[in-house]
């Protein structure tokens, strides 16, 4: 059981914060002196319809084919004592090249082909909507109260020093991997925020697994890691914006666009929202609900960043304790884990059929220590100077270190922006494979072995 956290001293305060901002500070000193590195490879993007005239008939056998392998995956992680998302991501793998293509390529082709592939994607990007909804409705931003100083300090520390080893990697062992329409700046954010990601959904779920959600330490982790989860969307909306723009001065227009319709969300919609929520029946509220959430998504893909952060900064407007929006989040929630993000976890792992690579170990090598030393020194040096004892730091050094599906979507992210080459696609999947599996056995070991004041 972990011990009430105490308030944090002057002293310890102001480590904390230089944990946090000299990290932060150097990494956008070398995004600026990176910007005019010349660029490097051919980008990776996804299939895209090549007319065939059969399509039709196989979209409902691919579809089918594809839920029926991911979810059993996820079932038999789920027996193993995993997430269920671990199981979805190799059932998504053993769909792909590497697997089902390798031993029968041509019903490989002939069930996934670029035709179905680019069907079934528009499918798998209702739920990655959806999912991005839950995940900004989720955002247990109410829950900081006296522990705030814990919560912003390692939820940032844990984002900053992954974000320079990001970019330092990105400048130096990384860099040939980088896609040549891509900017420098954009392609290190991307890295950064890649290795500094934390899975809130995946990690309150193993969290609740475990008994852990409602302890103190539980609570702090999951709000640090949806202080986090704001900054990662925030920065990769940076990204895909100098993507968009081509330009670090044009991506200042793109985000001044995207600030200003944020804002607008927040200061009249939010409010519109929460009075008709008491008032409205069931059947108004789900339609302006989704209104919102699909008007906002379509008009961020509109403004050129993603339609993920418009579902995002819907979820995070969205009325906070109104059972009828539990209600209705249920019924849509459903649909989409049970059929739409198993596509997503299909679709992802058959566009590694555009790579034509393999596994590059030295490139999983480098984001391994990236992604576990980052997490490991930023989260749990925040934690100890905010007062947590040992092992309760250590505990939430692992709970940052769960990635999961966000992981994907940041992936995918970058997929459709052309910042992900091929050797680097599949190095990232394997990566997310392996800190999300590994992040319930440590908590167990953790947890059977509590310690003294943890």
């Amino acid at each position: 059981m972990a011990r009430k956290i105490p308030l944090v001293g002057r002293r310890s305060t102001v480590c904390a914060t230089a944990l946090v901002l000299v990290p932060a500070v150097t990494a956008v000193v070398l995004l600026c002196r990176f910007e005019s590195s010349p660029t490097r490879t051919t980008a990776m993007t996804p299939p895209s319809p090549s007319g065939g005239d059969g399509v039709l008939p196989m979209i409902v056998p691919a579809a089918v084919v594809a839920v029926v392998v991911v979810r059993a995956a996820g079932w038999l992680a789920a027996r193993l004592g995993q997430p269920a998302v671990v199981g979805q991501m190799i059932g998504g793998l053993v769909l792909g090249p590497s697997m089902l293509g390798a031993f029968w390529p041509d019903l490989h082709r002939r069930v996934f082909s670029e035709d179905v592939l680019s069907v079934l994607d528009v499918f798998a990007q209702l739920g990655v909507v959806i999912f991005m909804f839950e995940v900004g409705r989720e955002l247990p931003l109410q829950s900081l109260g006296h522990r705030r100083a814990t919560v912003l300090t390692t939820g940032l520390a844990g984002l900053a020093l992954p974000l320079l080893i990001g970019v330092v990697l990105a400048m130096g062992p990384l860099t040939a991997l980088r896609p040549s329409p891509s900017p420098a700046m954009a392609f290190a954010l991307f890295i950064g925020v890649l290795l500094g990601s934390t899975a809130l959904p995946v990690l309150a779920h193993i969290l609740t697994e475990r008994g852990m959600r409602t302890t103190d330490v539980g609570a702090v982790g999951l709000a640090s890691a949806g202080v986090g989860d704001v900054c990662v969307w925030s920065l990769l909306i940076v990204a895909t914006a100098q993507v968009q723009s081509g330009s670090p001065a044009g991506a200042v227009g793109v985000l001044a666009l995207v600030g200003g319709f944020s804002l607008v969300l927040w200061v009249l919609v939010r409010p519109a929202l929460a009075a008709l929520a008491r008032r409205a029946s069931r059947a108004v509220l789900a339609v302006v609900l989704l209104a919102t959430a699909f008007g906002a998504a379509a008009t961020m893909e509109w403004l050129g960043v993603g339609a993920i952060f418009g579902a995002f900064v819907a979820g995070i407007i969205t009325p906070r304790r109104s059972p009828d929006i539990e209600w209705l989040a249920r019924r849509v929630r459903r649909p989409a884990k049970q059929f739409l993000l198993p596509l997503f976890f299909a679709v992802l792992g058959l566009h590694l059929e555009a790579t034509g690579s393999t596994l590059d170990w030295v490139v999983l090598s480098w984001l391994l220590a990236g992604a576990l030393g980052g997490k490991a020194l930023g989260v749990y040096a925040a934690g100890r100077l905010t007062g947590l004892a040992p092992r309760a730091a250590a505990i939430l050094t692992t709970m940052s270190n769960c990635r999961g599906l966000t992981e994907l979507v940041i992936l995918q992210a970058g997929l459709r922006a052309g910042l992900v080459s091929g050797t680097l696609f599949s190095a990232i999947l394997v990566l997310t494979l392996l800190t999300t599996a590994l992040t319930g056995p440590m908590l167990r070991l953790l947890a059977e072995h509590p310690g003294r004041g943890t």
